[in-house]
Parts: structure tokens; sequence; C-alpha cells
């Protein structure tokens, strides 16, 4: 058992893979590692004075959505890999109360207090890297000195299925 911080409202969610966990309190949200307890990232009040509302891992598990409580109406992506912020969104007129992806992750909607439901394409998000890996370079990621990419190779084997179980083996056995 882990505390986070007390706040009269959180929001958390599972990567995919459940490698991942995503916590929020009181305008901060941490990623952390499910096995240890690591925090990865921290998004400390880059996220505003409101809270944090929902939260929401893309199929992949590579994006982690953050809604924001606030009278702004933000959405914020980021990458889980590097922690980095790659857009925030404005559309809803208040606050943000959930995020749900597509299964293919394709796009993601929001609800907010406005009534509204939006629905954005990732694909044209801005800093989206829109190459998916292939087995052989996620394979190749693995050993990368920074747990945070060889955790991006780690997260594209699993999605892959099959086509990385040939490409493990074949890795193993050259090792």
């Amino acid at each position: 058992r882990k505390r986070i911080q007390r706040a009269n409202r959180a929001a958390v969610a599972f990567s995919p893979d459940e490698v991942l966990l995503a916590v929020s309190s009181t305008g901060r949200v941490m990623l952390l590692e499910t096995s240890t307890g690591r925090v990865l990232h921290g998004f400390d009040r880059q996220l505003g004075d409101g809270d944090v509302n929902a939260l929401a891992f893309a199929p992949s598990g590579d994006l982690l959505t953050v809604a924001h409580g606030g009278p702004e109406g933000i959405i914020r992506v980021f990458e889980t890999m590097t922690g980095r912020e790659i857009t925030l969104l404005r559309g809803h007129v208040g606050p943000v109360h959930a995020l749900a992806f597509t299964p293919n992750g394709h796009r993601f909607a929001s609800a907010g207090a406005d009534g509204c439901i939006l629905v954005w394409e990732t694909a044209r998000l801005d800093g989206i890297d829109p190459k998916r890996l292939t087995a052989q370079e996620a394979w190749e990621l693995l050993d990368h000195e920074d747990p945070r990419i060889a955790y991006r190779g780690q997260a594209s084997l699993i999605r892959d299925g099959n086509e990385s179980v040939t490409i493990i083996e074949n890795g193993l056995r050259q090792t």
C-alpha cells in the first residue's frame, strides 16, 4: 500500500499491460511501476490548480490522457515512456469528467460538465510519432540504458503477440 496524497477527488488508471499505474491527487499525477511502486514520472503543478478528474491510457500503453477539473476544460496528453507532454487540448467549457480510448487507439473521447462529448483523433495530435515499432525494433530497445526507452520496447512486444514470440526466440538463440 502506498499513499500518494489526500484529496477530495482522485483518479486512477492501469496501463493495458498492467505494468504502470497512473494516480492523481490535487492537481498532480504520478506514473508508478506496479511491481515496485517506484515513481517513473511526476507531473506536479504543470497540470494547473484544478483536480484531475480522469486518466486513460491508450491501448498501446504509450500515451496517457489527463482530464482537468478546472474551469478551462483542458486535456493533456503525455508520452508514458518519457513523461513528455505531447499536447494540450481545449474544447470543453468547464471541467472534463471522463476519458476513453477506442480499442485500436486511433481516437479517444472526452466528456465534460458542459454536456458535450468530444472525439479526438490521436494521429492528428501534435508531437505524436505515428511510426509504430516493428517487433525487431522493439527487441533492440530492450537493452537500452534508459529504462523508459526499454519499457517502450517491452510494451510493443507485449502488444504484438505472436510476431514478438518469434523475434524473442531468435534473439535469445543469438545470445
